[in-house]
């Protein structure tokens, strides 16, 4: 089968790109070429750049039909240019060859005029085709540039080619290996699915209909033992309805949870199968952080569903790429749906279920199971009502509303108003196509709404997805709960909402159908109310998620609840983030832009930071920073660099982290705000005390602590003594150690800051047991754990109850440190606290290799391991590596045992840790 104009597009550019890398005789720069080719093979292979580059393609080309058919005004050269890559691939390399500078805004194809004259002389006008052709190209320019870093690497290949400086050739090789990276790291950045619970797959309609056969088959799929099954077809054209039915119907074998995710398959940006992934995790893992490196991540998804009878309807499926990696292991199952056909033969899914228009008579049966009115028309009304829909479910249900809403109306009278929307009727009439255009019968359920339900329903379509009440309740800015009840209510007659039940959150929870969003959007978009509607949008689930980050922030139970109501809104935010960036095409950005996307971070960063990665945090940060800049509002502008300052610093990129924090020091200097340039010098302390840099550290510290005792900042002042006494301590100055906590704790108990105090008597308690003083640090530690327990403070009391269980394992006294372990161990899971949670498996594993009980020991060791790789903790990393090397020579597994304190040793001496001369004996006694 012939391929089609736009995947020769993306066929060609495969091929084309690596060729364009120059072939240098300078053996420097030959070699610098050689090791980027290989590079660019490898990005040029990702699923996801192929993906983007044909969707790019297929775009250009359905906008060149557009523009064509006005400027060219001949249907024959139209198509003829539409096939151009068919038709004359030569040709079409040639002139897309030129591409760097169409990518320039220039078209110079000036050889263009030699090829129409050889080969297609006769056929069009040279100069008709030349101007066809360029179009095509244009459009295909346009749409290239859209592809995030495409037009970048393609510019600087382009430079490379021309330029013969070796220096000059050397810093390009560099630079494109960087974007080349960074198009292989980008993905899908953020992720955008909400996962409501453990059982969210809606309830099917009460009038389901017309499946039968196709149930049936697929019922019997399951009982024959399959784990996956897949529903293909049109939009419309009732895949969901019918997989909820399936669901439904066989649910009860699946008791541990029943999980629906739209994949978003139809959409410009798919989510990935990581992000699909998370969130299906999500319900099983709530409050912890799931793991960050991918093939972890797959392994506890495989984990998860191998232990568990979980069934997934993994709706709206972009192809099989994004869902294979989702299929969970037996005992569990999946079922697919996707507008693509595909087979995943490796699940035994071989010819998913195609799903067609319904047969004459089960439209016929649908729509009087959907209206009463039909039940006793002639067959000859509902024959033809369903000829008109296309026996399309979708338009089916839209009629049956219709008829349901009007009770003076009758088969007839909507089969005449039908009739009248000639050009509409003629793509619902299609004959044998399955990709029926729904628009018209949408268009026709909107033109029969007055004037000011047409004008709700369109200022709905500002959402992305599932909405409650209260936030179409904000959004149309109406007061009365009644009226915004009819209206909702009206909708749904029409089936132009959809409704579903949820268990979080809320009660209620409304949608629309992708094609129905699409479609009010743009009638938004026409009568030019959008830019209020942004703003109310916007407003609206900004203060939610300021809320959200205040429940979070209260403690206790309320920590997971303030999570929960953010992810749940967090789709709406990041589509607001998104309208609201420059370039986006769909929306012009409203006044409040760079209000909005400044204050984004600022009002809820606890939430925010808890659900997004670093990298994916930092791009929220910097559009905020422009956005301040833009704004010449230099408050915000500190926070934003102080904020981007402690995500670089969780990356280890400590460079970027001091130059953030410079530049925040120089606008807190600029406005005289002496509390501000405290806390950047107390920043800067804390990143040299990372980088082991402690006398640097301790330098800061003063400075910060000269300044917040002249300004009597007394909280600051006491929070800076602390981390002088953590400095001291990591020198082994224990005297000064000592006293800087003691100064701290002093000050807090005068000002009453009782959770603070406790962290004081926890650092002073570190002090202590580095001393061996047991006695002492176990004092500090158990009243450090009376504040947190009273106030409610989680962190402190996993810390506090950690140190414990150390000072316990110090002592010998081995009961007691597993009592405390395992108690900082449940705190540091509810929390999220991956790096506490290593920690306190690691002690756990030392507490029962302490018993003698081996085999335990290294259970624990091993998921300490994990999470220590997880988070890049390398010393930890080391540690856990080599105590597993010694649980495994206690067993006599020397050659385990040795492969282990290896690897352990390998990291010491790349850390320059001084644990490095301790594994060097265990392997030579070992040996």
């Amino acid at each position: 089968m012939p391929k089609s104009s736009p995947e020769q597009v993306v066929d060609f550019l495969l091929d084309f790109l690596p060729s364009f890398l120059p072939k240098p005789v300078d053996s420097a720069v030959k070699s610098a070429i050689e090791s980027f080719r290989s590079s660019l093979d490898e990005v040029l292979k990702e699923p996801r750049i192929q993906r983007e580059l044909l969707e790019a393609a297929q775009k250009a080309e359905s906008e060149f039909r557009r523009q064509a058919r006005i400027q060219l005004e001949n249907d024959d050269l139209v198509q003829a240019v539409a096939s151009f890559p068919l038709f004359d691939r030569d040709l079409f390399q040639s002139t897309l060859a030129d591409l760097p500078n169409h990518l320039r805004e220039e078209y110079l194809a000036q050889d263009l005029q030699t090829f129409i004259d050889n080969d297609w002389k006769g056929r069009f006008f040279p100069e008709e085709l030349r101007k066809g052709v360029a179009l095509y190209i244009n459009c295909l320019r346009v749409e290239l540039l859209k592809v995030e870093g495409f037009a970048d690497v393609v510019t600087r290949l382009a430079t490379l080619r021309t330029d013969q400086r070796t220096d000059q050739i050397l810093a390009i090789v560099t630079e494109l290996s960087q974007l080349v990276k960074l198009l292989v790291d980008r993905g899908n950045v953020f992720p955008q699915i909400i996962a409501y619970g453990l059982f969210t797959i809606p309830q099917p309609l009460t009038d389901f209909t017309g499946r039968e056969q196709e149930l049936n088959q697929l019922k019997e799929s399951f009982l024959r033992g399959a784990i996956i099954t897949g529903l293909s077809g049109a939009g419309g054209i009732g895949k969901t309805e019918l997989a909820r039915k399936l669901a439904h119907d066989i649910a009860d074998n699946y008791p541990d949870a029943q999980i629906s995710i739209d994949l978003q398959g139809t959409s410009e940006n798919p989510f990935s199968s990581e992000d699909a992934m998370r969130r299906l995790l999500e319900p099983f893992h709530m409050g912890q952080k799931l793991p960050d490196d991918e093939s972890q991540l797959k392994g506890l998804y495989q984990q998860t569903f191998k232990t568990k009878k979980v069934l997934l309807l993994l709706d709206n499926a972009a192809n099989g790429a994004q869902v294979r990696p989702l299929i969970p292991p037996a005992p569990s199952a999946a079922i697919i749906t996707s507008r693509q056909h595909f087979s995943l033969t490796e699940f035994g899914l071989r010819d998913p279920v195609r799903l067609d228009v319904l047969s004459p008579e089960k439209a016929r049966e649908l729509l009087r199971g959907a209206s009463p009115k039909l039940n006793d028309s002639p067959n000859e009304e509902a024959n033809q009502l369903a000829k008109l829909c296309g026996h399309l479910p979708l338009a089916l249900r839209v009629v049956a509303s219709l008829l349901n809403d009007r009770p003076d109306w009758m088969a007839s009278d909507l089969i005449k108003r039908l009739t009248d929307e000639r050009t509409r009727l003629q793509r619902l009439k299609r004959e044998g196509d399955v990709n029926l255009d729904v628009d018209a019968t949408l268009s026709l359920s909107y033109e029969l709404l007055d004037d000011r339900l047409k004008k709700r329903f369109r200022n709905l379509g500002i959402f992305t997805a599932p909405f409650a009440k209260v936030s179409a309740k904000a959004v149309l800015a109406i007061e009365d709960d009644d009226e915004l009840d009819d209206i909702l209510g009206k909708l749904i007659l029409r089936s132009l909402l959809s409704h579903q039940k949820s268990q979080e959150i809320v009660q209620d929870l409304y949608s629309m159908h992708d094609l129905t969003r699409l479609y009010v959007i743009q009638k938004l978009l026409d009568e030019k109310e959008y830019e209020e509607i942004l703003t109310h949008h916007a407003d609206h689930f900004l203060k939610w998620a300021s809320e959200a980050d205040d429940l979070y922030l209260k403690g206790n139970e309320n920590v997971l609840l303030g999570l929960l109501n953010f992810r749940f809104i967090w789709e709406h935010l990041f589509s607001t983030y998104e309208r609201f960036l420059f370039g986006q095409k769909t929306f012009s950005r409203p006044q409040i832009a760079d209000r909005w996307l400044s204050e984004f971070p600022r009002l809820c960063p606890s939430v925010l930071n808890l659900h997004l990665l670093p990298r994916q945090k930092i791009l929220i940060l910097q559009n905020a920073l422009e956005a301040a800049r833009r704004l010449a509002d230099k408050v915000a502008e500190a926070d934003h660099l102080g904020n981007l300052g402690l995500a670089y610093v969780v990356l280890g990129d400590v460079e970027k982290a001091i130059n953030f924090y410079e530049q925040i020091l120089a606008i807190h200097r600029e406005l005289r705000d002496r509390q501000g340039e405290g806390s950047d010098l107390s920043n800067m302390g804390n990143v040299y005390a990372g980088l082991g840099e402690i006398s640097k550290a301790i330098e800061y510290y003063q400075n910060a602590l000269e300044i917040f005792h002249e300004i009597g900042e007394r909280k600051d002042e006491a929070h800076t003594l602390g981390n002088l006494g953590n400095a001291y301590m990591l020198i082994g100055d224990m005297r000064k150690s000592i006293d800087f906590c003691e100064q701290s704790l002093l000050i807090h108990r005068e000002i009453g800051d009782r959770v603070s105090e406790g962290h004081d008597l926890t650092n002073l308690g570190l002090t202590y047991a580095i001393l061996r003083n047991l006695s002492k640090a176990i004092e500090c530690y158990e009243k450090s754990l009376a504040i947190a327990l009273e106030f409610g403070d989680r962190r402190g009391e996993s810390f506090a109850a950690r140190n414990l269980g150390s000072a316990y394992l110090d002592l010998k006294q081995t009961d007691k440190a597993i009592k405390y372990c395992e108690k900082a161990l449940v705190v540091d899971r509810e929390i999220g606290d991956r790096g506490g949670e290593g920690a306190d498996l690691g002690n756990l594993g030392v507490a029962y290799k302490d018993l003698g009980q081996m085999y335990r020991a290294i259970e624990y060791y091993e998921q300490a391991l994990v999470i220590a790789r997880e988070i890049g903790a390398r010393e930890n990393e080391g540690d856990w590596l080599a105590n597993l090397g010694m649980a495994y020579k206690k067993l006599g597994e020397k050659e385990k045992a040795g492969k282990l304190l290896r690897e352990a040793l390998i990291i010491y001496q790349a850390i320059e840790s001084p644990r490095a001369r301790t594994v060097q004996k265990w392997l030579a006694e070992l040996n």
